[in-house]
Order: C-alpha cells, then sequence, then structure tokens
C-alpha cells in the first residue's frame, strides 16, 4: 500500500471547526502524524479536504414495506419463484427480483402459469 504526503490543501478541522492550511499525511491507509519515508509527495495546495462523508440513506416507503412483501432477492429459478409465491395471501406483493439472478423475465405468463394468485413485482 502506498504512502502519502498531501501538501499545502486546507484541512477541515473538526475541533476548531475551521480549515487550517497544513499538511495531511498516510501511512498504510490510516492518516499519521508524520510523514513517512518515500511517500509519494501530492501538492493539493488551493484545494479543500473535508472529513469523510457516508451517504447512507433509505428509500422511505420500499424500506418499510420490505418486511411486508415475499423477498426474491437471490430467486434463481422458476421453482424458486413459484415456492416464494406461494404465500397465503389475496394478492402477492414480492419485490428485489434481478432477470439476470433469474434467467429469465417474469412476465405474466410465467406468473399466471405458476401461480392463481393476483402477483404484483418491483
Amino acid at each position: 500500500m502506498t504512502d502519502y504526503s498531501l501538501k499545502g490543501g486546507l484541512i477541515y478541522s473538526v475541533e476548531d471547526g475551521k480549515y487550517l492550511r497544513r499538511d495531511l499525511y498516510m501511512s498504510a491507509g490510516v492518516f499519521s502524524p508524520t510523514p513517512s519515508k518515500g511517500a509519494l509527495e501530492i501538492d493539493i495546495a488551493g484545494s479543500f479536504v473535508y472529513p469523510g462523508f457516508v451517504d447512507s440513506h433509505a428509500h422511505l416507503i420500499g424500506t418499510g414495506r420490505k418486511d411486508l412483501e415475499v423477498n426474491l432477492e437471490d430467486c434463481n429459478s422458476i421453482e424458486s419463484l413459484a415456492e416464494r409465491l406461494e404465500v397465503d395471501r389475496e394478492i402477492v406483493r414480492a419485490r428485489g427480483w434481478d432477470q439476470e439472478v433469474l434467467g429469465f423475465m417474469p412476465v405474466r405468463k410465467i406468473l399466471d402459469s405458476i401461480t392463481s394468485r393476483p402477483v404484483i413485482l418491483t
């Protein structure tokens, strides 16, 4: 793993709530207080460095309905699909299918051949 010395950037300080011009050092993928010998130097003058952002989000309605619907993730055959759609519901709602994994597109003709119940796939 390459070590890095990021030189001259404006680094956001969480403690101060300000940008400070300074260098950042990384060794083995971890920030280090000192540069390592032979580190790759990168001039970041005029650039800003922010703390890492993680975009963790959920589609609220879909996430909420997920446990209420039949899970078709990893469904990989017509037999598997038929087995999963065999539930005691007036209308079967199912989600998570992938035609590449399934091996075919679950069109109405196929669904009608494996169940007599109305099926809604999302």
